[in-house]
């Protein structure tokens, strides 16, 4: 058990930190150290493991680069077993990867604009060359961030306009589309 719970907290800790880096300085070998020495029986390693909304039993985080990590979230016994039965008696540990929230973004605003839905599926669904605005804001930072701020605000979304020529219509030099998202307050 002590086994167990040591596991949970070094995964919380490499996890959690790439989560909240967009590129570590940690060489590739140490981020995977940890992983590969996961047991490979499932009768050793119990815990429940939520990967993008899927649930899998502990081994399945072996799959999971950490690089692609956007959020890790570590239940304990009690509120594990509060929010997933018996599944969670040893600890839930909950990875969001950037596969899996670029993914619900992007289906989430295209229910909201045929143009942006068109954009994705022309550029293969690759929205790096778009310039997102929230609320009149323009969301920037690193890809990474970028990613994580939309996500964070998706379930708030009331309207999404899209708009392809702006530079045109305004004398500016930014060839890029806009996305114009406003939340509910």
């Amino acid at each position: 058990m002590r086994r167990l719970y040591f596991l949970i907290i070094a995964l919380f800790f490499l996890f959690g930190a790439n989560a909240q880096q967009t590129d570590t300085s940690q060489t590739k070998s140490s981020q995977t150290a940890i992983i590969r020495d996961l047991p490979d029986s499932p009768k050793k390693l119990k815990f429940l493991s939520i990967v993008d909304g899927k649930q899998r039993f502990g081994r399945h985080i072996k799959k999971v680069n950490p690089k692609n990590i956007i959020n890790v979230d570590v239940l304990k016994r009690d509120d594990a077993v509060s929010k997933y039965g018996k599944l969670g008696i040893n600890g839930v540990v909950v990875i969001t990867t950037k596969h899996y929230v670029i993914k619900t973004y992007q289906r989430k605003l295209s229910s909201f604009s045929l143009e942006y839905n068109n954009y994705l599926e022309q550029n293969k669904n690759d929205d790096s060359g778009l310039v997102y605005l929230i609320n009149g804001g323009v969301v920037d930072g690193s890809r990474f961030e970028i990613i994580k701020k939309l996500f964070d605000e998706i379930e708030k979304v009331k309207t999404v306009d899209f708009i392809d020529k702006l530079s045109e219509k305004l004398n500016l030099n930014n060839p890029k589309p806009i996305v114009v998202i406003t939340t509910k307050q």
